[in-house]
């Protein structure tokens, strides 16, 4: 079994660079349940793996909303293809491509920047009176005339 003080660094540096747990784990050497015992058993050590989880995010978020952003309102890129020729010269050529804009991307992004004005949520409202009728009917006689009396 791993020991705690050994690894834990190592743990914590793994999961700050994006790894799962259970990634982290098997790259320092122990098993993800003993990661998980030890959180239990340690809440300053649990408040560290969140923090390096945090971090992690950090890290990722600028690159997934520019991605976001590219694929929202599209790009052009640039696709080479090289063709070698059995007397070794080589010929490269370079045609320009363009990606077009991306409906979901597109959908997601304005849903999150302009939430008043785009959202995934229907909300229906209906007004006027609303009028139901209920029937009882009791066999005492006297309590059938009571009802009968509230419903007039």
């Amino acid at each position: 079994m791993a020991k705690f003080e050994d690894i834990k660094g190592r743990l914590l540096d793994i999961i700050a660079d994006g790894a799962t747990i259970d990634n982290a784990s098997k790259a320092a050497g122990c098993a993800r349940s003993q990661v998980y015992a030890w959180m239990r058993k340690n809440p300053d050590f649990a408040a560290e793996v969140k923090e390096a989880q945090k971090t992690a995010r950090a890290k990722i978020v600028p690159d997934l909303e520019r991605a976001l952003y590219k694929r929202a309102l599209g790009y052009e890129y640039e696709e080479r293809k090289v063709e070698t020729f059995p007397d070794g010269n080589e010929r490269v050529t370079i045609t320009r491509k363009q990606m077009a804009p991306e409906v979901g991307a597109l959908v997601f992004a304005l849903c999150n920047l302009a939430p008043g004005d785009w959202r995934n949520k229907i909300e229906n409202q209906v007004s006027g009176d609303l009028k139901t009728t209920v029937k009882v009917e009791v066999e005492d006689k006297e309590t059938q005339k009571e009802i009968d009396k509230l419903g007039k």
